[in-house]
This record gives C-alpha cells, structure tokens and sequence, in this order.
C-alpha cells in the first residue's frame, strides 16, 4: 500500500490549541467515493457499520465495524475502503475487508494531536490530514483508481499559524485549508507537489460551515447562509443565499468539474442544490430528513447519505 501513498508536510510554528472543538460531529454519517460505487459509514465508535452502495443507490453490502476511536476519517482507494484515526499519538491508515475486518496498516506521523477537518474523496484521488503537536500539518494521499496512480515525490511548504485545518477534494488535486488569524488560507497539491503560491480568503474560519474544492477554487459557506466562491488566487467572484437553510448548521460542499453541491438543513427537511461556478444554481433533491446530508461526488454520480426519524438513509441521483 505506502509505495502508492505520499505524505507531505506543511510546517507550522504555533503553540497547540486545546479548547478546539472535534472536526467531526456525533451522529453523522460520512461518505466516499470507490472505485465502483459509494461507502458510508455511520454510527458511533461502539457500533459503526459500513454500506456500500452501487453507482445507481442500490445496497451491495452492509457490515459492522469493529471499535477503532471517537473520530476517524473514511476514504476509497485502490484497495478499497480505508479507516483513518489516531491511535497513540500514529495516524493508522488501514483498509476494511468486505466483511467488515480490518486489513493492512500503515502508520505515519509522531506525535499526531488532531484530524484536520474534511477528507479527499473523488474518482482521482483521497487525501486525509492531520496536525502534529510540534505544528506541522501533514497529509497522506494515494490514487483511487488504476488511471492515478504513478511514481510520486514528497513535498513540504512553509506557512503560519494555524487553528483549524481542512482538506478536501479538488478535481485531480488535493485542496488544504488553514487559520491564519481572521482570515483562512489555501494551497493545491497535485501527485507530486504543492503549489507555490498560497491563497488568502476574506473569511473569519469562525465562521465557517462547510467547504468543498474544485482545482480552480473553493465554495465556502458561512453562519450567515451564504456560499461564496473564491479562486484560487483568493479573488471573491460571488456570494449567493441558500434557500430555506437553517443558518449556522453543518453545511456539505462536493466539487468537481466547474460545478458543486450543497447539501444543507433546511427550515422544513434537507436540501441538495447545485451551483455553476457563475453563481447559477438548480435544486437537485429535498426531503424531510433529521439534518443536513453528507455527499460524495463520482463523476455524473452524487451520494446522499443522512438521517430520518433517526434512520440512515442513502441516494444517489445524477449531477450533470
């Protein structure tokens, strides 16, 4: 498995913030993408289980989880699904077999304090990241189909002070996000390096909600219930409502050629909506469901994963 993986490194020199809060919440699902479908898992640590879904929704397979920790993170690869989460002070990186076992692992970092927000889950590539407590951040990421992978190099970048770190999907690179104050900053990396220039977005990392990638930029939704499009340059192209959202709730962004999709709470269920990257949008899905879905995008193909009446319920609808 590591000869497909890379881990670059971003270092950092900023004293460890204990007060922040866990990157993922209790009792939503996460979604991604494989090579020949969906995963979700959901459920807590004492009894997580695994659906995988056929690119059409239907229910290939439904296993338990054995116990691993709190948070983790889930990502496709070529060997199929992948288990991130800190295990005494390592990131353990191992695959889940089809009857719900655990299979190889890897271990990286040393002395690992924290899962960076978010993960890298479309048909090109994953990537998950994580903070060190000397203030590095790192990410491991790996091709998820045969097409991606290829002889990879290592790669590290200077940048400050972060808070808060996430990473997303963004088309066949890998988008990392971090605080720097009042304001949150960006760089791609592709399969062998990470860009040169950083990004700076006008955005308070407090108030942020959700996000999601494409190569050339970033959708990022705000408390106030708006998403707002910048570049990757850091250059504010537009700010759009989202209908009916229930303003300050977890917010689900998937990107991937020049479009995206929101998955959002809604006054009266949940919401799905599409957005072009002039602003144009189109509403894709609604139903009454508990809370805001969690998405996973595979070319035409999006996941919908969430709950109602306390129930996982699972789709997927085309996304042109």
């Amino acid at each position: 498995m590591r000869k497909l993986l890379v881990v670059v490194a971003i270092a950092i020199a900023w004293s460890w913030w204990t007060r922040h809060a866990p990157a993922v919440e209790l009792g939503v699902p996460q979604a991604m993408v494989l090579t020949d479908g969906f995963g979700i898992v959901d459920g807590p640590d004492t009894g997580r289980v695994l659906v995988q879904l056929d690119r059409n929704g239907s229910q290939r397979s439904r296993v338990e989880l054995p116990k691993l920790a709190p948070d983790i993170r889930v990502v496709g690869a070529l060997s199929g699904p992948l288990a991130v989460w800190i295990d005494r002070g390592k990131i353990a990186l191992q695959s889940i077999k089809p009857d719900g076992t655990l299979g190889a692992r890897e271990e990286f970092g040393n002395k690992a304090a924290m899962l960076c927000e978010g993960v890298a889950t479309n048909d090109y590539r994953f990537g998950v990241s994580w903070m060190e407590k000397d203030g590095r951040i790192w990410v491991v990421h790996g091709p998820v189909t045969d097409a991606a992978a290829s002889n990879e190099d290592d790669d590290d970048t200077d940048v400050p002070k972060p808070t808060w770190c996430g990473v997303a999907s963004a088309d066949e690179e890998i988008a990392l996000l971090w605080a720097d104050g009042k304001k949150i900053k960006q760089n791609n990396c592709d399969r062998r390096s990470c860009r040169n220039s950083v990004a700076k977005i006008a955005i308070d990392p407090k108030q942020l909600v959700g996000f999601g990638c494409v190569f050339d930029g970033c959708l990022f939704a705000t408390r106030d219930g708006k998403v707002t499009w910048f570049t990757e340059r850091g250059t504010k192209r537009w700010t759009r409502d989202l209908p009916d959202v229930r303003a300050g709730e977890r917010v689900s962004i998937v990107g991937g050629r020049r479009r995206f999709a929101v998955g959002y709470h809604t006054l009266t269920g949940a919401a799905v909506v599409r957005f072009d990257q002039s602003g144009n949008a189109d509403a894709v899905w609604t139903d009454n469901a508990d809370q805001a879905p969690v998405l996973a995008l595979s070319r035409d193909r999006l996941a919908i994963s969430y709950h109602r009446a306390n129930e996982l319920q699972n789709r997927v609808v085309a996304l042109p």
